[in-house]
């Protein structure tokens, strides 16, 4: 029987699929998480056409909503942090670094600096 790219687990509400996957040749298991970001996408994009997070008094809030990141990368960022033991405040620059970096596509205000 074939077990490679069985569907193991549906979420609809954080709408994400894993997959199962068996290699024979190295006999080991991998569970594989795909999110469907496409909403988050086009929200970001709405957002960003909409200038709604650029005035000044919304730029300057201590707790504005700068961006939408999917759970799936999110949780991934989190678990690499564990394993390498960052501390907080490591983690917080690894964040930041990664936000203003290639996660800037999750921004709302791609000019924004975290």
């Amino acid at each position: 029987m074939d077990f490679d790219n069985v569907i193991f687990e549906k979420d609809v509400g954080s709408r994400t699929i894993q997959t199962f996957h068996y290699d024979d040749s190295t006999e080991k298991v991998t569970i594989h998480d795909q999110q469907e970001v496409s909403g988050i996408v086009d929200y970001i994009k709405r957002l960003d056409n909409l200038n709604v997070t650029r005035d000044s008094k919304a730029r300057k809030a201590l707790n504005r909503h700068v961006g939408s990141i999917p759970l799936n990368i999110y949780n991934d960022m989190r678990r690499k942090w564990d394993e390498q033991g960052l501390s907080r405040e490591e983690r917080d620059l690894a964040f930041k670094k990664w936000f203003n970096g290639e996660g800037a596509v999750w921004k709302f205000d791609k000019g924004f600096k975290v």
